[in-house]
């Protein structure tokens, strides 16, 4: 198994910042960047302040000053998933990408020090939780088990609770 550990350059469709827009909650986002900010919104007013940021930087430095809902700790590996899934979902250009990464261990690797979803390098070691790219690699088999010919209706859903299991330990 090998590693991407870049979410930039061929690898930038990964990232949230990529520029691949799609409809979240009948609502067009930019990226998920923008979609993921304006979800910890607890009004409307707050969420189109971040939804309609010119860019996805612009987008996380306004979710960082709006009141974020009381739930979010416990709901936004959940909202994040489904965010990343409609990207996808909607942009079927970078899912085949997505596929093509097999089994690669997908890491977040960032210099601004982001352990939450990504992961950093301290005296040659990952360190981190990588929550944004154990989602990718979950929604990636989530994909494959998708295109299985005449896959069991049954596998599926069972898959689909396998995978909410799964990102309440991410």
């Amino acid at each position: 198994m090998s590693t991407i550990d870049s979410f930039s350059g061929r690898n930038k469709y990964l990232s949230n910042f990529s520029s691949h827009g799609f409809h979240y909650g009948g609502v067009w986002c930019r990226t998920s960047e923008h979609a993921f900010q304006a979800m910890k919104s607890t009004n409307r007013e707050d969420f189109l302040y971040v939804i309609e940021a010119e860019s996805p930087g612009q987008a996380k430095r306004r979710g960082r000053k709006i009141e974020c809902r009381a739930d979010w700790r416990d709901v936004k590996i959940k909202i994040m998933f489904d965010i990343v899934k409609c990207k996808f979902d909607q942009n079927t250009d970078i899912k085949a990408k997505l596929l093509t990464t097999r089994s690669d261990y997908l890491i977040e690797d960032n210099n601004w020090q982001d352990k939450e979803w990504g992961m950093t390098k301290e005296n040659g070691k990952w360190v981190g939780r990588n929550a944004l790219g154990k989602i990718l690699m979950v929604l990636r088999i989530y994909y494959i088990a998708q295109d299985i010919p005449d896959v069991d209706p049954q596998y599926m859903t069972e898959l689909d609770s396998a995978i909410r299991n799964a990102l309440k330990t991410i």
